[in-house]
């Protein structure tokens, strides 16, 4: 090698004479070996050394040359002027169109300027990217960048392709002193642009980099389709859901699934476009209703022109999934399971496995942990549950199992409650309420305990007998609350009475209801005392008594206000109304009766019927006035009445109308057509309506006098 002639003599100086700073043996510095090439991507290449040793001070600079391939001959490249230098970029020569291999001579001066003897020639990595006789295959190769072919232990060479623009991936790796100078690339990308480069590094003490030779590129191969792994359906929500294994095309972009339909072509219901995702669910699968199948195909980056999937061909069949019912006869203790059988596996069914939770308080949501009831053979799609606890519900759910595989898909979750129905804890008439004049609302709570469906009636007792005759039903599985309206004669007149009998889905008797009685409001007005005396019957039949009565008082438009809140004991109330002289007069009431702690759900509020009791107007006319007197004006005073509905008239000896107003706060002050009229006797009308609108009329006289001016 060129440069192990100028190590020798290095050498021999150093021993002979290093101590000699002139002539033949100075100690000149060596010529340092390139240690790496790295080409850029427009050809240029960057050449890297390390400055070699000169304890003399003699070095000046480099000469950079290169090597002919082709008659070994060397061509100038550059002179570099200054020693410290560590790296050079020669743009005189593409590193893109071919390899180039250069040396070094270190220049140095002792009063001469001289050249050390060559480094080793070192070449740039030129790397090829064809495309290969196969379609869809890129063929790479490159050269070696040393003289010596003997990589040192631990060298690498890496493979790196661009895709996307500005990303970098390792596409291939090996160790340096494999030897390899090859790499067969399939194409994964459609149409777009690729570049590739080879990286050698742990050969020196930097990294070679090769050219970025590239292209467009295809892809020609459809993705194959994955291999189905099994249709099986949600537990939780009876959605089918589909897995598969990964399709084998390492360009597989994505996959299309299908839903097959007996005599249709098959429907495509979603697309993915990722190609590691391995499981579907259909949020619009009715799994739990039906059968379903599905079928699924791959696509890779080769995009149809409006910018769709174009997959390759789907499987071979469609996988379905099985669909699980069941049979029971209301109150035996049997229930009969039939399912769909599974199709879509080549080698079938090795056996089915049927599991069931049982639920022991239906409606709960606590089950006990899932068990196996049976395995039975692949061709078998019916089982028979027996033994089942009445009174409890069954989860079920059947598995079919591929042991050639270790393939499993699972049927819809079906649920069935089984009974002698359990009984409700309580059916508890909280309220029988007026609504009005001839309706009563019955209010009632269902307690837990009867998760199945029970008929809940109800009753009323027939006046004058013990005979209870149904007025209404409802259904209800498990505990709630129930509502039923019942129409009456008449609330005000009398108190109805009703109870709730519950029958079970066996058609047997199995609970009846407390008593709901209505309250009956009554009263009558003391117009002597200016107050209303209310009246009410007791509700008895609460299971733990009334804990108190509340009077509600509402006067004309107003909302009810809570009036008096009295012991259970009390029957009536006197409302003493003398302070509301200015309202309209009719006076609104409701009796409700609270009912003490159940224990069972919240205590009741029944409302009597309602109850209005009107004031008749109390109507004060003063019999004279005196004009520049004290009292000036004539105008009446009255009480519990509807003054929209109000009329003053005043009439002269001979029958003429002198004054009216509808205003009550308006009074005659002796004029007519402003003037005063004579002193003496005039006859008054009064009309005004209470506050249920009943007219009252009231006439008179009054004398009318003048004082003196003041």
């Amino acid at each position: 090698m060129i440069g192990k002639r100028n190590n020798i003599l290095t050498t021999l100086c150093t021993v002979a004479i290093a101590w000699y700073a002139g002539g033949l043996c100075a100690q000149a510095p060596i010529s340092p070996n390139i240690e790496c090439i790295t080409v850029s991507g427009n050809g240029d290449m960057v050449l890297t050394w390390q400055v070699p040793d000169d304890p003399q001070g003699l070095g000046v600079g480099y000469r950079i040359s290169r090597i002919n391939l082709i008659d070994q001959s060397t061509d100038p490249v550059a002179v570099v002027d200054d020693f410290n230098a560590t790296s050079y970029t020669v743009t005189a020569y593409d590193g893109s169109a071919s390899a180039h291999c250069f040396f070094i001579e270190t220049t140095w001066s002792d009063g001469t300027v001289q050249q050390s003897p060559a480094s080793d020639p070192t070449c740039s990595v030129y790397l090829v990217a064809n495309n290969a006789l196969t379609p869809g295959i890129v063929q790479l190769g490159w050269n070696y960048p040393l003289p010596d072919m003997s990589p040192p232990v631990g060298s690498m060479v890496t493979v790196l392709m661009e895709y996307p623009s500005g990303n970098w991936q390792v596409i291939a790796q090996h160790d340096a002193s494999a030897n390899v100078f090859t790499h067969s690339h399939e194409v994964t990308v459609c149409a777009v642009t690729l570049r590739f480069q080879v990286i050698y590094s742990g050969l020196t003490s930097c990294d070679f980099a090769s050219n970025l030779p590239g292209g467009i590129y295809t892809d020609e191969t459809d993705a194959l389709a994955p291999e189905i792994i099994a249709a099986s359906v949600d537990s939780l929500t009876n959605q089918a859901q589909v897995f598969w294994n990964p399709s084998v095309s390492p360009d597989a972009w994505g996959y299309i699934i299908y839903q097959c339909i007996p005599g249709f072509n098959p429907i495509p219901l979603d697309t993915i476009w990722d190609a590691s995702v391995l499981s579907w669910q259909n949020p619009d699968s009715e799994a739990g209703f039906g059968t379903e199948l599905y079928n699924i195909a791959a696509f890779d980056s080769c995009l149809s022109a409006g910018g769709l999937p174009d997959p390759g061909a789907a499987s071979l069949s469609c996988v379905s999934t099985i669909h699980l019912t069941h049979q029971w006869q209301p109150c035996t203790d049997d229930v009969i399971l039939n399912w769909t059988p599974y199709t879509g596996w080549p080698e079938g069914v090795s056996h089915y496995e049927v599991y069931a939770a049982e639920e022991p308080v239906p409606g709960s949501g606590v089950f006990e942990p899932s068990v196996t009831l049976a395995v039975v053979n692949g061709d078998q799609t019916s089982y028979t549950h027996q033994g089942v606890t009445l009174g409890s519900s069954y989860r079920y759910r059947v598995k079919a199992v591929s042991e050639v595989n270790a393939y499993e898909a699972a049927s819809n979750r079906r649920t069935a409650t089984v009974f002698y129905p359990a009984t409700p804890q309580y059916t508890y008439i909280t309220e029988a309420t007026v609504i009005d004049r001839n309706t009563v609302q019955i209010n009632v709570s269902v307690g837990p305990g009867g998760a199945s469906e029970h008929t809940y009636t109800l009753e009323r007792l027939v006046a004058g007998t013990e005979t209870f005759a149904i007025r209404d039903a409802a259904i209800l599985a498990g505990a709630g609350e129930l509502v039923f309206t019942d129409d009456v004669i008449n609330t005000s007149e009398q108190s109805y009475t009703y109870r709730i009998t519950v029958t079970n889905g066996c058609g047997d008797e199995v609970d009846l209801s407390n008593i709901g009685k209505t309250i009956v409001l009554s009263g009558f007005i003391n117009r002597e005392n200016l107050s209303n005396v209310v009246r009410w019957t007791p509700y008895e039949l609460y299971t733990n008594g009334v804990q108190r009565y509340e009077v509600y008082r509402s006067i004309g438009d107003e909302l009810p206000q809570l009036l008096v809140t009295l012991p259970p004991s009390a029957r009536d109330y006197v409302d003493d109304v003398g302070d509301l002289l200015n309202t309209p007069g009719e006076f609104c009431y409701r009796v409700v009766a609270v009912e003490n702690n159940n224990g069972l759900t919240l205590p009741g509020n029944p409302q009597s019927n309602p109850l209005c009791l009107t004031q008749e107007p109390v109507i004060w006319v003063p019999n004279a006035f005196v004009v520049n007197g004290f009292n000036n004006t004539f105008s009446p005073v009255i009480s519990f009445a509807d003054f929209d509905n109000y009329r003053l008239q005043v009439y002269s000896r001979w029958g003429d109308l002198i004054f009216e107003t509808r205003d009550i706060e308006a009074s005659w002050d002796g004029r007519y057509r402003d003037q005063l009229v004579p002193e003496g006797v005039y006859a008054w009308f009064i009309s005004i309506a209470d506050g249920a609108g009943r007219f009252y009329e009231k006439r008179g006289t009054v004398m009318m006098m003048i004082g003196p001016e003041n």
